[in-house]
C-alpha cells in the first residue's frame, strides 16, 4: 500500500529517484536498498465447521508465524530487559513450539505420520487418527476424539482456537 511504499522510498531515496525518471524499481531494489519494511498479515487463522488437510496446513503456517512473533516480540525483548537490569518476570507468553513440533517433527509428527499412512496399502482414515491418538494422547495441545462427528477426526488446541480436523 501507499504507506509502506512511502516509508520504503524514505528509507531508500534511490527508489524514488528511479521511479521519477521512469526506471525499473525492481532493478533498483536489487542494487541498493539497505533498509526496507513490509507488512505481514497474520490474521488468516480459520476454524470452519469442517476442517480438512488444507486448513490444517494453513493453521500450522499461522502457528509458525505466531512463534516467530513471540520470539521477536517477547523472548528477545526479555533478553534486552535482562541486559538492562529490568525485571521482566511479570511478562508471560505461551510458547507454541511444542505444538509446532507435534506437527513437523520426524519421524513422529502429524505430517510424518500422515505420509507414512499413505504408504500402507491397508491404511484407513481411522487408522491415521488412531496413530495420532496413540502418539499424542499425552500432549497438552492434542485432544482425542470424544464424540463421533460421522468421520474420523482429531482436535488441536491452537493459539487462536480449538480446531477439530476431519481425518478423511
Amino acid at each position: 500500500g501507499w504507506v509502506v511504499q512511502t516509508i520504503n522510498e524514505m528509507l531508500a531515496p534511490e527508489l524514488n529517484v528511479l521511479k521519477k525518471v521512469g526506471g525499473r524499481p525492481g532493478l533498483a531494489a536489487r542494487q541498493v536498498p539497505k533498509h526496507e519494511i513490509g507488512v505481514l498479515d497474520i490474521f488468516g487463522f480459520e476454524n470452519f465447521k469442517t476442517n480438512s488437510f488444507e486448513q490444517m496446513c494453513i493453521n500450522v503456517a499461522h502457528e509458525q508465524l505466531q512463534f516467530f512473533f513471540n520470539q521477536h516480540t517477547f523472548r528477545l525483548e526479555l533478553e534486552e530487559y535482562e541486559k538492562e537490569g529490568i525485571d521482566g518476570a511479570s511478562i508471560t507468553f505461551t510458547d507454541n513450539k511444542p505444538l509446532i513440533s507435534m506437527f513437523l517433527d520426524k519421524p513422529i509428527g502429524v505430517f510424518s505420520l500422515l505420509d507414512e499412512e499413505c504408504s500402507f496399502p491397508r491404511a484407513t482414515d481411522r487408522s491415521f487418527c488412531d496413530k495420532l491418538d496413540k502418539h499424542f494422547k499425552d500432549q497438552g495441545d492434542y485432544v482425542k476424539e470424544k464424540v463421533s462427528h460421522g468421520f474420523p477426526s482429531f482436535t488441536i488446541q491452537h493459539f487462536a482456537a480449538t480446531v477439530t480436523y476431519n481425518g478423511t
